[in-house]
């Protein structure tokens, strides 16, 4: 499984940050060309938890990264915003996956790309999810 299906799902169909970014939620890379504001998410690493049970679904706990980018620093905060109000502490099947929970784990510092002249800033999700093995 992978902690990102549930991320992209909660982040794909929320109004207020289509409002802010249109289609534009990219995995890992955003397309060459892609105006700004855009939004990148990739999974950084999963753990899983020690077995409890062995006969029941692994608990994995796995680190999602959200990347806002944009020509200013306010549709930056406000993408970012958006994008963590989405998914922050949903549970239950999301996209096919058992979720535990996800919660906002921690925000980057505010940074600025002077060959693009964009404004970014990461924060991370944390996906406690259930994953059977199948």
């Amino acid at each position: 499984m992978n902690a990102c299906k549930p991320v992209y799902a909660l982040l794909s169909t929320n109004s207020v940050l289509q409002a802010l970014v249109g289609t534009n939620v990219y995995a890992k890379l955003a397309k060459q060309g892609t105006q700004a504001p855009y939004l990148i998410y990739e999974q950084v690493d999963a753990v899983l938890e020690p077995i409890i049970d062995a006969t029941q679904p692994r608990l994995w706990r796995a680190r999602v990264q959200l990347m806002a980018v944009a020509d200013d620093y306010a549709t930056v905060k406000s993408v970012l915003e958006a994008a963590v109000r989405a998914c922050n502490y949903q549970r239950g099947s999301i996209a096919g996956v058992q979720v535990a929970l996800i919660i906002h784990d921690s925000a980057g510092a505010d940074d600025f790309d002077v060959g693009t002249q964009q404004f970014y800033q990461s924060s991370d999700l944390t996906v406690l999810y259930l994953d059977d093995g199948s």
